[in-house]
């Protein structure tokens, strides 16, 4: 029985090769990462697909070509905690009465390069997801800081920009239409008095 410390031969060709058991599990590691991966609900096909190359290759012998595959299976756990950060974010979102749907959509698409294995291009799309989870409206302030998360500040200071001028022109507007009809009012008053005056100077003649 081969204890831990054994050394397993191979030859391809002309080559001779030797390795311990460590090269054996990297291929165990590699299916034990792909484990991993699904239990995150993620689809690692591609990976899959090399896993099963890679014990091919280590089958016939081709021990270097072997181990160069179960490298490129574990350089997608590289990834997973990005979209784990991706996920929770979404689900903070989520749990603010928030609809993170750009965060979403663009977690997805990142899922869709992972299961094809371009794990660089993965990881991208779940940073860019993360940040389109913490700040909704990508104002630039985050969801917790925002006081309201769900509209982009920078259109509320536009808003503001606008209407508030206007509503100044209004207010300055209206006071000088309130102080002309109290001077209209004013002069009325003045000339019902002398009207009055007059007439009792009339009536004591």
């Amino acid at each position: 029985m081969a204890g831990s410390d054994d050394i397993v031969a191979g030859s391809e060709g002309d080559k001779v090769y030797f390795f311990d058991n460590y090269d054996i599990i990297k291929i165990t590691a590699a299916e034990r990462a792909i484990d991993k991966v699904k239990s995150m609900g993620l689809n690692p096909i591609e990976a899959i697909n090399i896993l099963e190359k890679a014990k091919q290759e280590l089958s016939k012998g081709n021990y270097d070509k072997a181990m160069e595959l179960a490298k490129q299976i574990l350089e997608l756990e590289k990834a997973l905690p990005e979209f784990k950060k991706s996920s929770s974010a979404i689900e903070k979102a989520k749990s603010m009465g928030l609809n993170p749907i750009e965060a979403i959509n663009t977690l997805e698409k990142a899922e869709q390069e992972f299961s094809k294995g371009n794990y660089d291009k993965a990881i991208e799309l779940a940073k860019r997801s993360y940040s389109l989870a913490i700040d909704v409206d990508q104002d630039g302030v985050a969801n917790d800081e925002d006081f309201a998360p769900m509209i982009n500040n920078n259109y509320i200071y536009l808003g503001l920009s606008i209407t508030l001028p206007t509503a100044v022109t209004l207010t300055y507007t209206t006071k000088k239409i309130i102080d002309k009809r109290r001077e209209q009012r004013r002069r009325y008053e003045m000339e019902k008095q002398k009207v009055i005056s007059e007439m009792e100077e009339l009536l004591k003649t």
